[in-house]
């Protein structure tokens, strides 16, 4: 969310500090009137209907690791290097976050979802010989993440496996989080419940596809006050992770939401010559 003082200057608000989620909330808020005043039946609402993508590959230099970037809702890849979300090095295969994965048509989302991962998964399958390759899903990218990480694994082909803001599934993560009050009203409008979600979307979801996750290269960052993608949800999903063995290495914003979180990880990021650099 973006203030603009004048068409020189602008400030944003969602600045990195300890916020408790307020900013979270706010930022919500904010969506959901201008969804109720109709002032984004033509970006957002739009945009959540359309299913086109085109992920980019992008060569930084440094090393010659390969990853795999899904980003998160909004984020084109112009926006993640602004906001220094990418890993700092390496190639990258970089898949915007399209709207359409928050979908109020679970089936729309689930397709998607479904046509993001067999892209990657394509891609992969012909690298075999690179040693396998880092995923990195943030926010709701993480949705295709997992789903693309669990498959790829079978066939040794993931190497580490990064999940920024985690969430148990996307159901309830849409239906339960502050960002997505909009997306909420327009999938009751169209006839959907929550369980009707959980049910077309199950096997999907990202707790259900961890089985394959290479043990002890699991990375997760979790923001304490994430009103977006409820931090209880991520914390469900790091029980399974520890339950299914897969030993992953846990870090905390403390105090943060979703939104300064994101602000956060950029400055750190900054100092980092590698994104696992973040977990030391």
């Amino acid at each position: 969310m973006i203030i603009y003082i004048n068409k020189k200057k602008k400030y944003h608000i969602m600045k990195s500090f300890i916020d408790l989620g307020v900013i979270d909330l706010l930022h919500g808020w904010v969506l959901d009137v201008l969804y109720k005043f109709k002032r984004i039946d033509n970006t957002i609402v739009k945009e959540l209907d359309e299913t086109d993508f085109k992920p980019k590959i992008i060569t930084r230099g440094g090393n010659n690791e390969i990853w795999a970037c899904f980003l998160p809702w909004g984020f084109s890849y112009e926006k993640a290097k602004k906001y220094n979300l990418l890993p700092p090095k390496g190639n990258l295969i970089v898949y915007p976050g399209v709207w359409c994965l928050g979908n109020p048509d679970p089936k729309k989302s689930k397709k998607l979802m479904i046509r993001l991962s067999k892209d990657l998964q394509s891609k992969a399958k012909k690298m075999k010989k690179t040693g396998g390759l880092n995923i990195l899903g943030i926010s709701i990218g993480g949705w295709p993440a997992y789903h693309a990480a669990n498959s790829l694994a079978k066939d040794g082909l993931v190497k580490n496996f990064v999940n920024i803001f985690p969430g148990d599934k996307l159901s309830d993560c849409l239906w339960e989080g502050d960002f997505t009050w909009f997306v909420r009203i327009e999938a009751k409008r169209r006839g959907f419940s929550q369980e009707g979600f959980r049910e077309l979307l199950k096997g999907f979801e990202p707790i259900e596809n961890i089985d394959n996750l290479p043990p002890n290269k699991v990375y997760i960052l979790l923001a304490t006050h994430d009103r977006a993608i409820p931090a209880k949800n991520g914390l469900k999903l790091i029980e399974a992770l520890e339950k299914d063995g897969k030993h992953p290495k846990i870090k905390k914003y403390l105090g943060y939401g979703h939104c300064t979180a994101t602000f956060k990880l950029g400055k750190e990021l900054k100092s980092c010559k590698s994104y696992l650099d973040i977990w030391k």
